[in-house]
């Protein structure tokens, strides 16, 4: 091989590699881009079911003071259950 053929591959050699590089950095980049993503979306999916379970628990708990309250107007008015 001559001189200038080795430097045309070492060039081109350089170039593949840096190319690679770049491929195998935007890969990652774009791979922690989209677990972001998923992770956002599992706290956003986690989140929304907390505010479901609160709102059932809330839901409950008011129920339970209706009857409550309901149950010490009749014991005060004298009424039976």
């Amino acid at each position: 091989m001559s001189v200038l053929s080795t430097s045309r591959y070492e060039i081109a050699l350089y170039f593949a590699k840096k190319e690679k590089f770049n491929w195998y950095k935007a890969r990652e980049s774009s791979f922690k881009d989209y677990s972001a993503y998923v992770g956002r979306e599992i706290m956003l999916s986690e989140i929304s079911d907390i505010e479901q379970n609160l709102q059932r628990i809330f839901d409950r708990e008011v129920e339970r003071l209706s009857s409550l309250k309901e149950e010490a107007y009749r014991r005060i008015r004298g009424d039976s259950l």
